[in-house]
């Protein structure tokens, strides 16, 4: 049987302490910039569908101003 002292099963307890606070705070930092491409990626596309909505705009004006379409 093996007996470890006392300084040696603190630093496996530190340790492992450590290690489970940084997994945390970098659980906490993904989520943080998993919500941040979210938005950025949802503005994206809802800047996209108004520059859709703005061409189809001016092409219903150009045609409705274009005098080829005018004598049809």
């Amino acid at each position: 049987m093996i007996v470890f002292g006392r300084g040696i099963a603190s630093y496996h307890v530190g340790a492992v302490l450590g290690l489970s606070y940084l997994l945390r705070v970098s659980s906490i930092s993904s989520q943080s910039a998993a919500a941040t491409a979210r938005e950025q990626t949802q503005r994206c596309f809802e800047l996209l569908d108004l520059a859709v909505r703005v061409q189809g705009t001016t092409q219903k004006l150009v045609q409705e101003t274009d005098p080829d379409v005018w004598n049809r």
